[in-house]
């Protein structure tokens, strides 16, 4: 059966190579198989921007996130773990502009959809106080809003920058630097919450009598 089917293909092969050599001769003896130089590759940069999505929706209820459950929120690179949270950055390709609002400083972010306040509190506060401040807030209408609220761990981390700006902190220039870490509204346990520092690029709990910063957000419509 082998012999016979050797014998078979033979003549089929023969016919194939020399189809072969007359279209190389016709086409002025090149090769007409494409050459791996010329097969367009993928770089790394370019899979790696394909990855980054052009528009997230970030988690905006609040909830008691665990440790486990802040380290594993989407669209961050971790560069330390910690027991008690992570150093990292944010992994999305985010595109700020700065706007004044009936003389009011709102920085709006379009791969989120969030507008945030461009600076916050001036003062740092417990939480409970940081919820009053946001109250008022809302209450005076910045912007032109009444529905400012206290960033979701996974927004306040998606204002993390990988490196020191020129501004010698992780955030991006367009922000007002005094407000070094910032209250989430996600509560840890029973008497603490989760808190953004810029100054070393920290997401982690701190108990709500401790006193941190506040920089609304809300989501643009």
């Amino acid at each position: 059966m082998r012999n016979y089917l050797q014998t078979e293909r033979f003549p089929f092969i023969c016919f194939f190579l020399l189809f072969l050599t007359l279209v190389s001769y016709a086409d002025g003896g090149q090769n007409i198989l494409p050459s791996l130089s010329v097969v367009p590759v993928k770089t790394e940069q370019d899979i790696n921007e394909k990855e980054v999505p052009k528009h997230v929706i970030l988690r905006n209820t609040y909830g008691n996130m665990s440790v486990s459950q802040v380290q594993a929120i989407p669209h961050k690179a971790i560069q330390k773990w910690k027991k008690w949270g992570f150093y990292g950055s944010s992994t999305l390709k985010r595109e700020y502009e700065e706007k004044t609002i009936k003389d009011d400083n709102v920085v709006i972010e379009s791969t989120t959809g969030l507008m945030w306040h461009r600076s916050g509190s001036k003062t740092h506060m417990n939480w409970e106080n940081a919820k009053k401040w946001i109250t008022d807030l809302n209450s005076n209408g910045y912007a032109g809003y009444q529905d400012w609220r206290l960033p979701t761990v996974d927004e306040a981390v998606s204002l993390l920058e990988s490196d020191k700006k020129s501004n010698d902190f992780f955030i991006d220039p367009v922000f007002d630097i005094n407000q070094l870490y910032i209250w989430t509204g996600d509560g840890f346990l029973k008497h603490a919450a989760w808190v953004v520092s810029f100054r070393s690029a920290l997401a982690t709990w701190s108990d709500i009598m401790y006193r941190n910063f506040v920089r609304p957000v809300r989501t643009v419509q």
